[in-house]
């Protein structure tokens, strides 16, 4: 959000928008590293994580949506792929992006449930 934005949020005149991305270091020449968040939704615990991958090296954490009440937890992992895939298209104007998403013992007696997709077009 912008200073102009943080303002009106501390006047009470609007709040920030809901989005599970979570810069952890924006700058850097390499390709962005994405985390996803671990089983309680938070992604501050790879605030240290992100220090060790160098300077250079932009990392990002996609937390739980639905941890600021604002929105439903999603329904299912599929879902949240989706949102997943789509966040990164609008936010770093990829044209194409795949995304897995696994939930390990997901399913009594399953070692990983998960779901892969591709969107976009590849160039």
């Amino acid at each position: 959000p912008s200073l102009a934005q943080l303002a009106s949020v501390l006047r009470g005149d609007e709040s920030l928008p809901s989005s599970c991305l979570v810069p952890l270091r924006v700058l850097g020449s390499r390709p962005p590293f994405f985390c996803m968040h671990a089983e309680r939704g938070e992604v501050l615990i790879y605030r240290r994580f992100a220090q060790l991958l160098g300077a250079d090296q932009p990392v990002y954490a996609l937390q739980a949506r639905g941890l600021d009440g604002r929105l439903p937890p999603h329904a299912s992992i599929e879902t949240m792929a989706e949102q997943i895939a789509g966040i990164i298209i609008a936010e770093f104007g990829v044209p194409w992006v795949r995304v897995a998403v696994h939930k390990p013992w997901a399913i009594r007696g399953s070692r990983d449930v998960g779901v892969a997709i591709e969107r976009g077009a590849r160039t």
